[in-house]
Formats: C-alpha cells, sequence, structure tokens
C-alpha cells in the first residue's frame, strides 16, 4: 500500500513498543501543556487592559459581557488550532497522539519512513490537522488534492479519517476550553468596576 509499511524493519517497532503501553509517569508534559494553556489564555486577554476598553466596560454591563465573550472565543479558537496542530505533529513524530493514545506495535511512526518519503512531511500534517479540525459529523475522509496524500494520513493516524469518532474531538475542544476560561476570569478581573 505505502512505502512506510514496506520499509520499516520489526526491529524498529519493537523499540518502539516495549511493553505493548506507552506508560506516561512522567508529568512533565502535562504541567508544561497546562502551563502553556493557561499563559495562552492570559495572553490573549491583555486587550482588556488597554484603558478605552475598561472604561467602556465600566460604563456598560453588556459591553462588559461581550468583551470577555469574545475574549473566550478568541482564546477557544487559537487554543484549538494550535492543539490540534500539535496533535498532527505528534502524530506524524511519534505514530500516535503521545498524550493519549496507546502505542499500536502494527503502526511504525511516520518519522521512521525513508528519507524520500518525509519530503511529504508538510502535505501529510496539513490533511490531519485540518481533519482534526473538522467536526467528526461533517469531516469528509479525504481533503487532499491527491489520494496518496490522503493515504500516507491514514497509515500516521487512521482514526482521522472515520467519520464518528467524536470522543478525541471533544477532548480537543475541551482542552481548548482551558485558556477560553482563563482569558475569560482575567478578562472579567481586568474589566470589572472597581478596577482603575
Amino acid at each position: 500500500m505505502s512505502a512506510c509499511v514496506v520499509c520499516c524493519d520489526d526491529r524498529a517497532a519493537r523499540r518502539l513498543n516495549r511493553g505493548g503501553v506507552n506508560k506516561m509517569s512522567d508529568p512533565g508534559p502535562f504541567i508544561v501543556v497546562a502551563v502553556g494553556l493557561v499563559l495562552l489564555g492570559a495572553l490573549i486577554s491583555l486587550p482588556a487592559l488597554l484603558s478605552p476598553v475598561r472604561s467602556l466596560c465600566r460604563r456598560s454591563t453588556g459591553a462588559r459581557i461581550a468583551v470577555i465573550c469574545i475574549l473566550g472565543f478568541v482564546s477557544l479558537a487559537v487554543g484549538f488550532g494550535l492543539w490540534t496542530r500539535l496533535h498532527a505533529e505528534a502524530a506524524y513524530v511519534f505514530g500516535t497522539f503521545v498524550m493519549v493514545d496507546t502505542f499500536d506495535p502494527d503502526r511504525i511512526p511516520a518519522a521512521t519512513w525513508p528519507p524520500e518519503t518525509q519530503v511529504n512531511r508538510p502535505f501529510v500534517v496539513r490533511e490531519l490537522w485540518t481533519r482534526l479540525l473538522v467536526p467528526p459529523t461533517v469531516r469528509r475522509p479525504c481533503y487532499a488534492r491527491e489520494a496518496w496524500v490522503c493515504e500516507l494520513a491514514d497509515d500516521v493516524l487512521p482514526t482521522t479519517s472515520d467519520r464518528w469518532s467524536g470522543g478525541s474531538y471533544l477532548q480537543d475542544m475541551g482542552i481548548a476550553c482551558v485558556p477560553a476560561l482563563v482569558s475569560s476570569m482575567i478578562g472579567g478581573f481586568f474589566t470589572r468596576k472597581g478596577r482603575r
């Protein structure tokens, strides 16, 4: 079917699959991601510190609610876009999304494919990212113009071709809610009436 299945030897698969399960006992990656999400929300809430925005929010409760909602929506959109991009990149490099999935001994990471197939990385990652951004109920099986890109993307992360894989999408959306909540709370704090 594709070059990745033919090219990799059994030893590479065994090296990646020691014990069959991805043991994430180190909390370091989770802490880094959590801090990054909080910092993203705090960064996006900074426009609430602008003097014209603060004075408008002090005069009108409706304007304050609108500013908080806009900050939350922008944080949600940016957080979801960045998180799904990280998901697509990690799936390409590791053959799975290391934060949540377990290693599949039959799946070979795209990063171990031969060098001549590595030039396809931008196309495959873009296809994976597009699939992860679209809700599963309206997701198409292929967004690229070339069928071989979709075949390689299916080899990297087969679950994205499944139309009803809503669990991963809801999980990604839930993670993207973290910066939205942080941004809304900080924006609400900055725009409250008693603040100078």
